[in-house]
């Protein structure tokens, strides 16, 4: 089963109200703008970045037409256009941040185009505007090879990591529909506790409040997580591309 967690089709229901204001046309900032977004983390079998462009908004709308996603994420398939829409907001909008999830040892082999290498997710957004220590975190192993390895709780602990350390997060909270069991257990495992059930929704509410307790294990599971700026790593990887190409010596 996937582990994704199932509140992806209320963030996006709630954002495409917004999005229908947006003018329409495809071209996304430039990397410049998206200040502390504009990262990368690495560790030692994946990284993850935030460069969202038209590749990356290709590769939702085909995991995005999965039944099994459908059905873990409780979403509607989008028309490419609306993802698009989506990518742009989760890149642009203030109360977002997200990581797109890459094969690392893919990602090093500069023959590989960015998109080749996604195998997911993660991401919080800030759900409360009265407060804004509290982070609504998702997270979607997209590709079937990535399932069961523990990478998605690796992310989610480095996603937690990042939101304490840069943003002051105080509290996360995870939702997740009834049926997915696998993920519900993870976050278990990662110290969340239920707070609510919703029938209607078919999803129950996960908890945890960042405490010296939750502080000491995330530096102890993801401390050693290396951060650099994306740009640079990209730049390196595309000269190295470039080098094999003509022969030239690195």
């Amino acid at each position: 089963m996937a582990q994704v967690t199932s509140n992806h089709s209320l963030a996006r229901e709630r954002h495409m109200t917004k999005l229908k204001q947006v003018s329409r046309d495809w071209s996304f900032p430039e990397p410049e703008q998206l200040g502390c977004h504009f990262q990368w983390t690495a560790s030692d079998r994946f990284l993850q970045h935030v460069l969202c462009s038209l590749a990356c908004a290709c590769v939702y709308h085909e995991w995005m037409k999965s039944a099994e996603l459908q059905q873990l994420t409780a979403s509607e398939p989008l028309t490419l256009e609306q993802e698009y829409d989506m990518q742009r907001s989760w890149r642009e909008d203030a109360d977002k941040c997200t990581f797109i999830i890459l094969d690392k040892r893919r990602w090093t082999d500069s023959g590989s185009e960015e998109a080749q290498c996604m195998i997911g997710d993660v991401n919080f957004f800030l759900s409360d505007p009265e407060d804004l220590s509290l982070a609504e975190l998702e997270i979607m192993i997209a590709e079937p090879d990535y399932r069961g390895k523990g990478i998605g709780k690796e992310v989610t602990q480095m996603m937690m990591h990042y939101g304490v350390a840069k943003l002051g997060i105080n509290k996360f909270q995870a939702k997740i529909g009834l049926d997915n069991e696998v993920s519900i257990s993870m976050f278990k495992k990662l110290h969340f506790h239920q707070v609510s059930v919703c029938q209607v929704f078919k999803e129950v509410t996960l908890e945890t409040t960042v405490d010296e307790s939750l502080r000491r294990r995330l530096l102890r599971q993801v401390g050693h997580m290396t951060e650099r700026d994306y740009l640079a790593a990209r730049g390196g990887r595309r000269q190295a591309a470039s080098q094999a190409a003509t022969g030239a010596p690195a």
